[in-house]
């Protein structure tokens, strides 16, 4: 079904770039190089589709070269589709001024070379977007960046200072991120020994992934423990949308998912309650009274003194916290918006209460919403892919 759902949306993107390009720029049409390479593009974009399809039957055959060729086609013919009328309404003006001067001044020596200069002038909002396209699909397939993150507990135990907690979350392994991509971030993060993994959600995208990349992740063998949490991809992994499937096989590799629980971990004079949020799936405007109550179910365990982390694959899940007085919540979801610049979101201005990136504190609670480890789309710009580790320090209340 994706697979003609793919040829569905080449065909449809390569239809309307090419009407587009015949109707705005029709100076650019008899160009034949330009014809040539708009027919191309969606041949590129089917083959490296077909080729997908047939490595998938080739043991031990890596499918991920088709699989950028026909992404950064399909990326090509959407870029294409966003900068022509843009660039198609500078070109109309362009045609209106000379219409213009030819009227009103006709005494004026034509000059072909200006009106060349403004008619490839018109190329550069495509030429922009076919770059940034381009790209982010490379830096789609970068490796994961391993960040080291101080976090700041107020009254922090001593016994839990400097503790490292290592999160990993939207890792979507299948179709854009393999095993050794895990492999080799998992190598990475091994000098810095974590004490607690945590699993913050959409963690496969293929239940036959699951089991051998939670063998990966129990090598690095942190003391307290692998601790996984719901993401909305658990649900998704299975075709009726039945997490059961997804909980199998996690209990089968060792790390059975937690929904709505606290996990309390003695450690030296401190305990740490490791909470699971659940996750809503698709809920709409009743997402903040679900998270409201499975935030209030998973810190049922709680004790009076105990520092709190709390795992919501939903960052919308940090409001619940910040009232509940939760310390650390992690979160990922939304990864970063795949665009972004400054350590921050590039939609940050417009919707800031997304929690999109980065740290985010509210009523002495912090929240850190991952960029994610994976994407279920390959585009990423100014937002790489990430695996941070968290080290937790003691500060001192301000006042």
């Amino acid at each position: 079904m994706s697979f003609l759902f793919g040829i569905v949306v080449v065909a449809t993107l390569s239809l309307l770039v090419i009407g587009l390009v015949r109707l705005l720029h029709p100076e650019w049409w008899r160009m034949r190089a330009v014809r040539r390479a708009l027919r191309a593009v969606p041949l590129a974009a089917l083959g490296g589709a077909v080729v997908a399809v047939a490595t998938r039957f080739v043991a031990g055959s890596s499918w991920r070269p088709a699989v950028w060729l026909a992404t950064l086609a399909i990326l090509t013919l959407f870029a294409l589709l966003l900068s022509l009328p843009i660039s198609g309404l500078f070109a109309g003006l362009v045609r209106l001024a000379n219409v213009v001067q030819a009227r009103f001044r006709r005494d004026a020596p034509a000059n072909p070379e200006r009106r060349r200069v403004l008619i490839h002038a018109t190329a550069a909002v495509p030429g922009a977007m076919l770059a940034l396209g381009a790209g982010g699909v490379v830096n789609s397939f970068a490796d994961p960046i391993v960040r080291r993150l101080p976090v700041e507990i107020p009254g922090l135990p001593r016994s839990l200072e400097g503790l490292r907690i290592l999160q990993l979350t939207d890792l979507h392994l299948g179709r854009f991120m393999e095993l050794d991509d895990l492999e080799h971030a998992l190598e990475e993060v091994e000098r810095d020994r974590p004490d607690l993994i945590a699993l913050t959600g959409d963690f496969s995208d293929d239940l036959s992934l699951i089991r051998p990349a939670l063998r990966m992740i129990l090598q690095l063998r942190p003391r307290l423990g692998v601790h996984a949490s719901m993401g909305n991809h658990e649900y998704y992994v299975d075709p009726g949308q039945n997490p059961e499937p997804a909980w199998r096989e996690f209990e089968r590799g060792g790390v059975p998912i937690l929904v709505d629980e606290g996990t309390r971990i003695r450690t030296g004079d401190a305990t740490l309650l490791v909470a699971h949020a659940n996750d809503p799936k698709n809920m709409g405007r009743e997402m903040a009274t679900f998270l409201d109550r499975s935030v209030d179910r998973a810190l049922k365990e709680r004790g009076v003194d105990d520092v709190v982390l709390l795992l919501s694959h939903r960052p919308d899940g940090f409001d619940a916290a910040a009232k509940r007085g939760v310390h650390l919540t992690l979160s990922g979801h939304t990864h970063g918006g795949q665009i972004g610049a400054g350590g921050r979101s590039l939609f940050e201005s417009i919707l800031p209460h997304w929690y999109l990136r980065g740290f985010y504190r509210k009523d002495g609670s912090t929240l850190y919403t991952s960029a994610g480890f994976g994407h279920w789309m390959p585009f990423r710009v100014g937002c790489a892919a990430e695996a941070p580790v968290f080290e937790l320090r003691g500060a001192t209340l301000k006042t």
